[in-house]
């Protein structure tokens, strides 16, 4: 098949996180076997423009990229040069996988493939949760379904969500007529690391020689549950330390003043976002990974962690949660700082805990989260997309 995915960051941005994880692992594992792939992305990394050509073709690890400039609020991701040559381009392809809602850029790329009458996927990413469309402007979000989404999700052959917690929080629009809709995980790489630690930087260095590191991976945001992860570390044995790696989503202050008011300065390490190398000897050498979020529509970080072997802790509302449970990788626990404290400490102590939910952990990863087992599943959702397609009309404006 020829696969064009659309994503409104793509490398080499990193700020957009786990989407951009999982679109390039999906693409890199749909071209293995055998498929064309191409992505149809923005020049923007949230704030930043990327040095990177313009509407021309750039081959990325054997994709063919294009980034398209945009105009405007940069989370609006409008691209006039995407719209011209998305409705040129795509009659090219036998499906269009489309990531995201509430941008210009998915929505013009869904738009112009229902009107081709090319079968597409579209992977709302979470942005269809209760808290997602509360979090900015519900009633402008609620006017968006209305107006300009509806009638592309229900033209699309097919809605891919990650975690049943997507499933069970999608809106209630009267009168709309869902696609048919598949559960299929994000998947994951497993990160091995060479232990080379001479490469990494010295505060690097230092942070992953702690003995019972608990490793927090992802962007510092309030819904991360990082006041509450702090808070817990106040509670854990001391010999347990906490890294904090992640850009700064507007909540690096509070945890920077958290962690000086509970006296955990020589306990808790704050560093910028990892990539590389780096995120590979984090990801190995954490005794503990955590994510204790208030929401989250999946958890790629936490997946990370599992596919080295690393134990997890995890919330309810996050959606991986439900694979921890399964395969017994780590804990599942409520938000109450204590109840996290008291699962590190285990997982982090208590060698035969740790060792099950290890074991647990690599289970998961090869049963059920590794790339080759997911893209074989999407690829079935894509021969469905089509075939649904075919059968019955799309609507055209």
């Amino acid at each position: 098949m020829k696969i064009l995915q659309v994503v409104p960051s793509f490398l080499p941005g990193w700020r957009y996180g786990g989407p951009i994880r999982s679109v390039y692992g999906l693409s890199q594992a749909l071209l293995a076997d055998g498929h064309e792939v191409e992505v149809f992305t923005s020049n923007r990394d949230e704030q930043v423009i990327l040095d990177v050509p313009h509407n021309e073709p750039v081959e990325l690890d054997g994709l063919t990229v294009r980034y398209f400039r945009t105009k405007g609020p940069a989370r609006l991701r409008y691209s006039p040069d995407l719209d011209t040559e998305i409705e040129r381009s795509a009659a090219r392809f036998d499906v269009a996988h489309v990531h995201g809602v509430f941008n210009w850029l998915s929505y013009a790329s869904a738009r112009s493939a229902r009107r081709a009458r090319i079968p597409y996927v579209i992977s709302p990413r979470g942005m269809l949760m209760a808290d997602a469309i509360a979090l900015r402007s519900r009633a402008r979000k609620g006017l968006w379904l209305r107006l300009l989404e509806r009638e592309n999700l229900e033209g699309a052959g097919a809605l891919h969500l990650t975690a049943q917690n997507e499933v069970d929080e999608l809106p209630n629009l009267s009168g709309l007529a869902w696609p048919p809709q598949h559960l299929i995980p994000n998947g994951v790489e497993r990160m091995e690391w060479n232990g080379d630690r001479e490469r990494l930087e010295p505060a690097f260095r230092e942070l992953i020689a702690r003995e019972n590191l608990v490793l927090f991976l992802g962007r510092l945001n309030w819904k991360k549950g990082l006041d509450r992860l702090v808070e817990a570390m106040a509670l854990t044995d001391q010999r347990l330390h906490l890294g904090i790696v992640g850009p700064n989503d507007g909540y690096l202050k509070t945890v920077l003043r958290m962690r000086k008011r509970l006296g955990l300065e020589d306990r808790i390490t704050v560093l910028e976002s990892a990539s590389g190398d780096t995120r590979r000897a984090l990801l190995n050498c954490a005794r503990v990974a955590v994510l204790p979020s208030y929401s989250e529509n999946f958890g790629n970080a936490a997946t990370e962690s599992m596919a080295v072997g690393c134990p997890v802790v995890v919330t309810p509302e996050v959606g991986m949660s439900s694979f921890v449970s399964r395969f017994e990788a780590g804990a599942v626990v409520k938000g109450e700082p204590a109840l996290i404290a008291a699962a590190l400490d285990r997982l982090c102590l208590d060698e035969q805990a740790h060792a099950a939910a290890s074991a647990g952990a690599t289970r998961a990863y090869v049963e059920a989260l590794g790339w080759p087992s997911c893209a074989d599943a999407m690829e079935a959702v894509y021969r469905e997309a089509i075939e649904v397609t075919r059968s019955r009309p799309v609507p055209v404006n």
